[in-house]
């Protein structure tokens, strides 16, 4: 558990190709309740480098504020983690290869705490031994000393692009088609 007041998450290598995001998806724990407390942004990783890393840089998407719902911790040795869904279908979000999705807390501190959960290792695609936190305007990289591997529970869903023929190829299409409806057309006449 990484608990933190500001923005921070997870780098992360997707397979190479065209993709657009359908849904997001991520655990996290809290302890208290708060409407519109968080906030999922992605960065495409093209910023200043840091440590030879290229930065979290342009910002790709930012969610919507969403309520942070309190952890059930009925029993201690089984807290239960809170899953949040963001539907992405139809934004049109082309996701790069390699890019950083982050969150940020509302409201943690004076006893307040709301946290990502650890998962190691990833399903599908791949993440370093790290994440990016965000100091103000400057992106940091840090690690969990001696604990976990520093990879947050997420699944990003997309579903693969498929080209569509620009205007110049659409017209030459038609064309063609045309033309070989009136050739039918003639060898049916004759």
């Amino acid at each position: 558990m990484h608990v933190s007041s500001t923005e921070y998450g997870d780098e992360i290598k997707l397979e190479p190709g065209a993709r657009q995001a359908t849904e997001f998806q991520f655990t996290y724990y809290s302890n208290y309740n708060l409407n519109n407390g968080a906030t999922v942004r992605f960065y495409k990783n093209n910023g200043s480098p840091v440590l030879g890393a290229a930065a979290p840089g342009d910002l790709l998407y930012e969610s919507a504020a969403f309520n942070i719902v309190k952890s059930d911790a009925t029993d201690p040795n089984n807290v239960l983690a809170q899953t949040a869904t963001i539907n992405l279908a139809g934004k049109g979000l082309v996701l790069p290869d390699v890019l950083t999705w982050t969150v940020e807390f509302d409201g943690v501190g004076s006893g307040q705490d709301a946290s990502l959960l650890v998962f190691d290792p990833p399903t599908a695609g791949s993440s370093f031994n790290d994440f990016w936190k965000k100091d103000g305007t400057t992106w940091t990289i840090n690690q969990f000393p001696g604990g976990p591997r520093a990879n947050f529970n997420a699944k990003l869903s997309a579903s693969r692009s498929t080209s569509v023929p620009d205007a110049g190829s659409s017209v030459a299409l038609m064309g063609l088609g045309l033309t070989a409806v009136v050739m039918l057309r003639r060898v049916v006449r004759r």
